[in-house]
């Protein structure tokens, strides 16, 4: 069975059997909180379109046990700050019963911490420092779609492995992110590849706009390739100062940070660095399945766009919420969060699972080779030599 018909037997059959909520015909409120402006609006935005593609679906479809969903989306502009009273005026003003929502690390912390306070269900999308569900932050309320720093550094271990990497510089933005994502990276290329030394390391600040100093560095230095965390809000500037000393002719270069989104590409445009290797969250041109093109095609109906990774983002987050809504039977914050952990849901990518210890979802996620588009009609920069790398072992 396909996606999109499992999608509509679902609602179908929750529609029917029907439960104590469904009687309620209060909607369902959803707070979403996702930078529109300033230098995460990108992402912010994309993830919004998403949320709101997979709200649409449902309310056409008669809602969640016959209630319908509203979103209440606040811009969180991705300042914890800002998100903090965002996501605390959403519950206790509005009273939204789910937050889903934050791009940085420090938003995330920030939204999870009201989550905890107000017992609110909380779903990260996009961020992905282990730090939100880790020992010490972990709550019943937290959980994370998103795949996290442990996959996404060991995955770029493994493609720094492949390309043979014995001595390594990195450049990595200077708070919780790139120091997760460095620690990931560090740890497992020392078990791929023992010998593999790492050379330099430098950090910029997380809201650096001149990198000039860190560029000299790392030109000077004794190094085959470079591993970078400078994710996409950040990376078109840092690319024309590095261009402009020749960086990219000189080192291999394997950036996380989903540099390999669609919508970024297509704003990089000639600007975006050849021969890179860096990830995405999901790639219209990649896989041909049936279910991918189903996805697809949900989500451009809704749009009138391409997708973009950053649109599954959001529309995924959701998609959890709402499965877990309907196992529980309850809007609850406890039923569904007991109802989430351990709950495998049926994605475009196929079955995810949210791990009921960690209070995170098992996803990997897309690497490839920046190039030139072969894609009739999309003359673009694209990803190639594409492949799904899987969270298995990798993301605890």
């Amino acid at each position: 069975m396909t996606n999109v018909m499992r999608f509509g037997a679902m609602i179908m059959g929750a529609t029917i059997a029907g439960t104590a909520s469904a009687q309620d015909s209060d909607p369902i409120k959803v707070g979403v909180l996702l930078p529109t402006t300033g230098g995460c609006a990108t992402a912010g935005t994309r993830a919004l379109e998403g949320h709101e593609a997979y709200v649409a679906r449902l309310n056409e479809n008669g809602g969640i046990d016959g209630r319908m969903v509203e979103t209440l989306h606040r811009d969180s502009q991705c300042n914890p700050a800002t998100a903090t009273s965002a996501a605390r005026d959403l519950v206790t003003k509005d009273g939204v019963d789910f937050l889903i929502g934050g791009v940085s690390s420090a938003e995330a912390l920030a939204i999870s911490e009201v989550a905890r306070q107000t017992e609110t269900v909380y779903m990260a999308g996009i961020p992905k420092t282990v730090q939100l569900t880790n020992e010490e932050n972990i709550h019943p309320f937290v959980f994370r779609s998103a795949d996290n720093t442990d996959s996404e550094g060991k995955s770029a271990a493994i493609i720094a492995d492949r390309l043979g990497w014995d001595k390594v510089c990195t450049i990595l933005l200077d708070y919780s992110y790139g120091h997760d994502l460095g620690t990931a990276f560090e740890e497992h290329l020392a078990e791929l590849r023992p010998e593999a030394e790492i050379v330099t390391q430098v950090w910029p600040a997380a809201n650096a706009d001149d990198y000039g100093s860190f560029i000299t560095e790392l030109l000077s230095s004794d190094c085959q390739g470079v591993f970078s965390g400078i994710w996409s809000g950040r990376f078109p500037g840092f690319a024309k100062q590095a261009g402009a000393f020749g960086f990219f002719d000189r080192f291999e270069y394997v950036s996380a940070g989903v540099l390999g989104s669609t919508k970024f590409l297509e704003n990089m445009g000639d600007e975006m660095p050849m021969g890179i290797w860096t990830n995405a969250v999901e790639v219209f041109y990649y896989p041909e399945t049936e279910e991918h093109q189903e996805y697809l095609s949900a989500i451009e109906a809704q749009i009138g766009d391409t997708p973009d990774g950053f649109h599954a983002t959001g529309y995924i987050a959701m998609q959890f919420i709402d499965e877990a809504i309907r196992a529980a039977g309850s809007t609850d914050s406890q039923a569904v969060s007991d109802a989430l952990k351990g709950l495998t849901i049926q994605t475009y990518l196929g079955p995810l699972t949210m791990r009921a210890g960690s209070q995170q979802a098992d996803r990997g996620t897309f690497w490839g080779k920046i190039g030139e588009s072969d894609i009739e009609g999309y003359d673009v920069p694209i990803m190639t030599e594409i492949e799904y790398i899987s969270a298995d072992g990798l993301i605890d």
